[in-house]
């Protein structure tokens, strides 16, 4: 068998603290958001029906990991992700665990 630690070139302490952070089904969905438009807390909050106290504890994470970005307009403050490394993790997680019956219809 092929060992393929001496060729990985990837932090290998980055990479768990990411994942570990991706490892919650709450900031897997507001990060799916967050790639594709900017959205501010009460929207994501009503969105995802999750208290604006919850969800700033998951955007904390989520800012202090460096995976979103902020912009304050006013008192507004709007959260994006455009991270490619984010965008190309979850495309791998929609095509690894996409519902049977979703592939089914993605593949004609």
């Amino acid at each position: 068998m092929k060992s393929y630690t001496t060729h990985w070139s990837f932090d290998r302490l980055e990479a768990s603290r990411v994942l570990g952070v991706l490892a919650n089904p709450h900031r897997l969905l507001v990060l799916g958001l967050l790639i594709d438009e900017e959205w501010d807390v009460g929207r994501l909050a009503k969105k995802l029906k999750l208290s604006q106290s919850a969800l700033s504890q998951h955007l904390r994470i989520l800012r202090d990991a460096h995976l979103v970005s902020t912009r304050r307009d006013g008192q507004m403050v709007y959260y994006s992700s455009t991270s490619p490394e984010i965008l190309h993790i979850l495309e791998l997680l929609n095509d690894d665990f996409m519902p049977v019956e979703e592939r089914k219809a993605v593949a004609g």
